[in-house]
């Protein structure tokens, strides 16, 4: 099966290293998606703290047992779709 985001060329920079890069080069290309991933996990903080916010406000409950399976699920089948691919 081919991997139809291997020629998405973003994707591709995250995921797919030349095979030419030496070992400190994987290490570099490691550093910069640790750096990415970290940036995105402030900005759902973030937007996680407004959604709480808005959830007191609006006298709802700040725990959504639904939607946090919803959430675990969807994380669970992309980290494997991610693995077939």
């Amino acid at each position: 099966m081919k991997n139809p985001l291997k020629n998405n060329k973003k994707f591709s920079e995250i995921f797919y290293a030349p095979k030419t890069k030496s070992f400190c080069g994987f290490r570099k290309e490691l550093d910069r998606i640790d750096k990415k991933i970290i940036a995105l996990l402030n900005k759902r903080e973030k937007i996680s703290r407004k959604v709480g916010i808005y959830k007191k406000k609006n006298n709802m409950k700040i725990q959504d047992k639904k939607r946090e399976k919803q959430m675990l699920d969807r994380i669970e089948y992309l980290r494997w779709l991610f693995v077939i691919l």
